[in-house]
């Protein structure tokens, strides 16, 4: 079934676009943060890069400011081939961050076009039975990022985590161990990562607490609940409550 996305034309009517020749979910349309194609720029074996999921198109760009040959549109991964660019770069790679709902469809095809890759996908994509069925002990590393990796829903102000996620990698012989752990970061790539979380991540309002009628942010009211100083208050007022009732 294909997977279709409303996009506006200049009439005002919608058109449907399509995506995929197999079912995806809205899901999917998470984008990458800059700092997560940075840390492996030095890990891509090549020069050449075919990134095949579109989502927003910006990771495209991001990869021609570092400095790659980019061939990344809007097109069927699973029907089309950059045929034409194929016959330039003959050395290219594919690096990308897939739609996880079909991730068993997606390491079928990158294995049977035998292509150097990249996949940013969650450590459970690892675990499946399909990924044991595609590659064999030895074909893939793992390598882990050197710090939480936030995404942000496509068309969002805010981010979403998406835990525990790794980059597959196949064929990719700048990688020393089959498990490979980034370097931890220095302090100028950390105070650039925290800063572009930063422009999504969730505001917090305050709120009053209804037991002791402290000022707290809604994102910790659950664990303020338990805090000793709530709790005796909740306590003392229930009792008083209690005596005057009587």
């Amino acid at each position: 079934m294909a997977m279709y996305q409303q996009s506006n034309e200049a009439n005002g009517k919608a058109k449907k676009v399509q995506l995929f020749s197999v079912e995806t979910t809205t899901g999917d349309h998470y984008v990458t943060p800059n700092y997560a194609w940075h840390w492996i720029k030095d890990v891509i074996p090549c020069k050449n890069i075919y990134d095949p999921f579109y989502c927003d198109g910006k990771s495209g760009q991001i990869f021609k400011d570092m400095g790659f040959n980019v061939y990344h549109k809007q097109e069927d991964f699973f029907l089309n081939s950059p045929k034409n660019w194929e016959e330039q770069k003959e050395d290219y790679c594919i690096v990308s961050n897939p739609p996880y709902s079909i991730m068993g469809k997606v390491f079928k095809e990158l294995k049977k076009r035998d292509r150097p890759f990249i996949m940013l996908v969650t450590i459970q994509k690892t675990a499946t039975k399909y990924f044991r069925d595609t590659f064999k002990n030895g074909e893939c590393s793992i390598v882990y990022p050197p710090a939480p990796i936030k995404f942000v829903y496509k068309g969002a102000k805010k981010h979403s985590n998406i835990p525990n996620v790794c980059y597959v990698c196949y064929k990719v012989p700048n990688i020393p161990y089959q498990f490979y752990m980034l370097p931890d970061l220095n302090k100028k790539d950390d105070d650039a990562r925290k800063a572009e979380d930063k422009k999504y991540a969730p505001k917090s309002t305050r709120v009053i607490c209804k037991h002791c009628d402290t000022e707290v942010a809604s994102s910790y009211l659950t664990k303020h609940y338990l805090t000793i100083k709530c709790i005796n208050i909740k306590k003392e007022r229930g009792q008083q409550k209690r005596e005057i009732q009587q």
